[in-house]
């Protein structure tokens, strides 16, 4: 478990350098306001896009996980025997405040049982991983604009391996949503 939790840290300071303060891209590197995001780059070899017209967001995500149906939010991924679950949504916020919302996320995890391993947040975004019974959680939210982006990622403890390594190459995806309306 101890292992776990430093690859979580290193993985997070990693992630944390390479984007200074981890905000969201910038206008220079985010997708132009239209009614679909352009992708600037194909997906990885092995992986999928998907990408929400509502809020304008994307993620790419490794082809062993089935989309599921959309919802007007966004979308989930399961593997074949539903064990591991990768979800992206959006939700428009009224009052963003990153403090706020990361306690009140967290308090809300809690409730449902999880047992809170790390808890982090920067100027835009907060992130939360654990357990929850025998499944390891990877919660991170993303603030733009207005709406609050999250994804979670959910896998067997048993396949850490696995899905850590991941997680990070997930994240490097994300263009997080918005609230203001297409142009």
């Amino acid at each position: 478990m101890k292992h776990a939790l430093t690859f979580s840290s290193l993985l997070l300071a990693l992630l944390l350098s390479a984007c200074g303060d981890a905000t969201p891209p910038s206008t220079a590197t985010a997708p132009a306001q239209t009614d679909s995001i352009p992708a600037a780059n194909p997906p990885a070899p092995g992986w999928s896009r998907y990408q929400n017209s509502q809020f304008g967001y994307q993620i790419d995500y490794p082809s062993e996980l089935a989309a599921q149906p959309e919802t007007p939010e966004g979308r989930s991924f399961a593997s074949a025997d539903q064990s591991t679950q990768l979800a992206i949504s959006a939700k428009t916020v009224a009052q963003p405040v990153i403090a706020d919302l990361a306690k009140a996320r967290r308090a809300e995890l809690e409730k449902e049982g999880l047992s809170v391993g790390e808890a982090h947040e920067g100027n835009s975004w907060f992130m939360t991983t654990g357990k929850l019974g025998e499944q390891q959680l990877f919660e991170q939210s993303f603030l733009r604009d207005g709406a609050l982006t999250t994804v979670r990622l959910s896998y067997p403890v048993a396949q850490a391996a696995v899905w850590q390594p991941r997680i990070g190459d997930i994240l490097k995806t994300i263009i997080p949503g918005s609230s203001k309306p297409a142009q």
